[in-house]
């Protein structure tokens, strides 16, 4: 997804102001998508919390990885459909994006936004690694070795889906209450007294 522009203008041949559209493009229409997955899964009431995000995620993630085999498959002669592909790579991973995150706050609660570090240092991390592999797999920018690299996305994120449909859940885990029951939140007392009391009120409640 990040490398997809280079992808098109360096293989296909794009220009580099249609190639700056189309990265530019699919980033807005993934706004609009994370805005109404979030909203369609608040609002299905039909199926469980749990099979809503199973479904959002398999289906992001099946248009993920076949828009990623179709990018790399097609040639410059099908430019307009290599765009429709890019375009709905990038717009599907933001539902892919909602209905993971959505389930790691409702496994996690309280919890939550330790492990959203940990996903956002996983997600760095990718950041940082991912140059590397580019760069000792595809040295020459060719269709060929380019090929290698979407087909490895893709089966990667075939695993992950088939991961994430297998071991999901959308209600807190046990360890989150057995942490909520070994750290009870005690209620003040009532009758503590105010900044504004009196002497004598103040020597009554104590």
């Amino acid at each position: 997804m990040l490398y997809g522009p280079v992808y098109l203008n360096k293989v296909l041949k794009f220009d580099i102001r249609s190639t700056g559209f189309s990265a530019s493009l699919p980033y807005i229409t993934a706004i609009f998508f994370i805005i109404g997955s979030g909203q369609i899964s608040d609002r299905i009431t039909c199926v469980s919390m749990k099979i809503t995000l199973k479904l959002l995620v398999t289906i992001a993630s099946s248009v993920l990885a076949l828009g990623n085999l179709s990018i790399v498959f097609l040639t410059a002669e099908n430019s307009v459909l290599v765009q429709i592909a890019f375009n709905l790579v990038v717009s599907f991973s933001g539902m892919c994006f909602v209905g993971t995150v959505k389930s790691l706050q409702m496994i996690s609660q309280h919890f939550a936004p330790i492990m959203m570090v940990f996903m956002t240092i996983g997600a760095c991390l990718c950041s940082i690694i991912l140059p590397i592999v580019i760069a000792l797999l595809v040295p020459d920018n060719t269709q060929g070795q380019w090929r290698v690299i979407f087909i490895g996305v893709s089966v990667i994120i075939f695993i992950g889906m088939l991961i994430f449909d297998l071991t999901a859940e959308a209600e807190s885990r046990p360890w989150v209450k057995q942490a909520k029951s070994k750290n009870k939140i005690y209620n003040l007392p009532t009758n503590v007294p105010s900044l504004t009391s009196s002497k004598e009120d103040i020597m009554k409640k104590i």
